[in-house]
C-alpha cells in the first residue's frame, strides 16, 4: 500500500503575528477611548476650572451649559484636586463629603457650578455647569 503525504500548513512568521496583534491592540485601544484621552475642554465655563494634575481624563458629554468629564484619579488626588479648586475660587455653597470609599465635593464661584467625584476603582467625574 503506498504511503501518502500531504502537506503540512505553512506557519506565519512571528514577525506578521506581531504586527497583527500590534494593530489590533491600537483598534482596541482607539475604540475605548470614546474621544481623546488627556482631554480638557475648552469652552468659556471650562476655562474658569482649573485642569486636574496628574489624571487622566476624557470628555464623556458636552453641553451648551456644561461638561461631564470620567477622571481616572484616587481619593486622594480628588482631594488634591478639591484643593485647587477652592484656591481658584470655588468656594460658593461647598459641599464636602467622603463616606463609604467615595469621596464628593461640590461648589461654584458665582457663574460655574463644579462637582467632582472619586469612586473605588480609581474612577470618578468632573461636572462643570453654568449657575441657572
Amino acid at each position: 500500500m503506498p504511503v501518502r503525504y500531504t502537506a503540512m500548513p505553512r506557519r506565519a512568521p512571528v514577525s506578521m503575528l506581531l504586527a497583527f496583534l500590534l494593530i489590533l491592540t491600537a483598534l482596541f485601544g482607539l475604540a475605548a477611548c470614546g474621544s481623546v484621552q488627556g482631554s480638557w475642554p475648552d469652552g468659556q465655563y471650562a476655562g474658569r476650572v482649573p485642569e486636574p494634575d496628574r489624571a487622566t481624563t476624557r470628555i464623556r458629554d458636552e453641553t451648551d451649559n456644561g461638561y461631564l468629564i470620567d477622571v481616572s484619579w484616587t481619593i486622594a488626588e480628588a482631594k488634591d484636586y478639591a484643593r485647587k479648586i477652592k484656591d481658584a475660587g470655588f468656594t460658593r455653597n461647598a459641599t464636602e463629603e467622603e463616606q463609604a470609599g467615595v469621596y464628593d465635593y461640590t461648589a461654584d464661584d458665582g457663574i460655574v457650578k463644579v462637582s467632582i467625584s472619586a469612586l473605588p476603582g480609581d474612577n470618578g467625574t468632573i461636572n462643570i455647569n453654568k449657575l441657572q
